[in-house]
């Protein structure tokens, strides 16, 4: 009777290969992401694929003997999902927030660990005949494992640990300036990300834990339960990013049928559908002049015309070529143009005009101005009144100038 290949457990780690490599293809093939980025998440998802087939090929229950007389090349190949998770995951975040990124020389250190396990590899196992392989996995015992060995594993893991909490901290930063931006479709379009990174934190905190309870169980015979730990890492890794193909199928579903809705086109001379919408928000803004609250969000103003986020926001960019960041702030701008020269409000600082008009930053306010405008509001101001307002506007100034620095 043929043995049995693979166990319960060993299918898990096969889907959790399979859901990877779908992964990579999607987004290398079908995100509307840029080319960088597209390379970056790729490749990170195919490291995730990496993984549990070195684990399926290191510890399966009946594979392992299988790839021992047929494949003992395999053995230690797949490792550099471990080691190439982190660089790959925080690169890819790292081409969100910063725009036109390019790997630098510096950025080879993230790799450098790898390489150097690599070409220790290379010397020490691969280079020896077949049989000396099959002999050494026949022979091998982990919990009889060289101390170097686990604190290289232990090392490995606490890295790729490393590089999650990096890559989780400049999400958190690229969020917050979305926020501070009022451009929360964006981040809702991310939230997959978020929950990826949020979730490989905690399983990979876990896998660093494994590697203590390795070292703690050999070295000083300690009782850890490594092994249902590690199988509880499986499937829960399995899990999440079943989790992640789906959200990511549904949302490319949706942003599809969003493209596709016929009354996201503005429509000329008709009564009926897009054109209902726009003249219904242009309504909105023009006379309840939601604008001015400096917590709008997309959310509240999409209520308030009784369509989605999702239709307010393609209707915005179709209509008006912009997001509803620029959108809003366009609104803002012009309303503190207003009272910038409006005579009964020239007793009041730029810096009094800016909170009533809908803005929380200086910095923020005073680039949207210059950009809109070709000047700062003082300067707009002063291109009417003169220096009228000089002391008025001075500590407006003052911090203009420590946030520009």
């Amino acid at each position: 009777m043929d043995k049995v290949l693979f166990n319960f457990h060993d299918t898990i780690l096969l889907v959790t290969i399979y859901q990877c490599v779908l992964l990579a293809l999607f987004f290398f093939i079908a995100s509307r992401q840029n080319k960088i980025s597209k390379i970056f998440i790729a490749a990170f998802f195919l490291c995730n694929a990496a993984v549990p087939l070195d684990i399926l090929i290191s510890f399966g229950a009946g594979f392992r003997e299988y790839a021992i007389y047929n494949f003992p090349n395999l053995f230690y190949v797949f490792e550099f999902g471990y080691w190439l998770q982190g660089p790959f995951l925080l690169w890819y975040v790292r081409s969100l927030v910063y725009q036109d990124i390019r790997l630098k020389g510096s950025d080879i250190a993230y790799i450098l660990p790898y390489l150097l396990y690599l070409m220790h590899q290379l010397l020490v196992y691969h280079s020896l005949p077949t049989s000396v392989k099959e002999m050494l996995h026949e022979q091998y015992d982990l919990l009889k494992e060289s101390y170097t060995v686990l604190y290289v594993v232990f090392a490995r893991e606490s890295l790729r640990f490393y590089f999650g909490v990096i890559a989780a901290l400049e999400l958190r930063r690229y969020f917050i300036g979305q926020r501070e931006k009022l451009n929360t479709v964006h981040e809702e379009s991310l939230t997959w990300l978020k929950v990826m990174v949020c979730g490989l934190l905690i399983l990979w905190g876990l896998s660093v834990f494994v590697a203590v309870g390795l070292v703690l169980n050999i070295v000083d015979k300690f009782n850890i339960p490594i092994g249902k730990i590690g199988l509880f890492v499986n499937y829960n890794t399995c899990f999440l990013f079943g989790a992640i193909l789906v959200v990511i199928c549904k949302g490319s579903m949706a942003a599809e049928t969003v493209e596709k809705v016929p009354s996201i086109k503005p429509r000329k001379n008709k009564a009926s559908g897009n054109t209902e919408y726009i003249v219904q928000l242009e309504e909105v803004m023009r006379d309840k002049k939601p604008f001015l609250d400096p917590t709008l969000t997309p959310g509240s103003l999409a209520g308030q015309l009784g369509v989605s986020v999702r239709v307010l926001s393609a209707m915005i960019n179709q209509q008006y070529h912009c997001n509803f960041f620029m959108y809003i702030n366009r609104f803002r701008i012009e309303e503190a143009k207003r009272l910038l020269i409006h005579t009964e409000d020239s007793t009041k600082s730029v810096l009094d005009i800016m909170y009533q008009v809908g803005f929380n930053s200086k910095a923020t306010f005073n680039a949207m101005f210059k950009k809109l405008e070709g000047m700062t509001p003082r300067e707009y101001r002063k291109s009417h009144f003169g220096d009228v307002d000089d002391e008025l506007d001075q500590d407006f100034e003052l911090d203009k100038k420590e946030s520009q620095t």
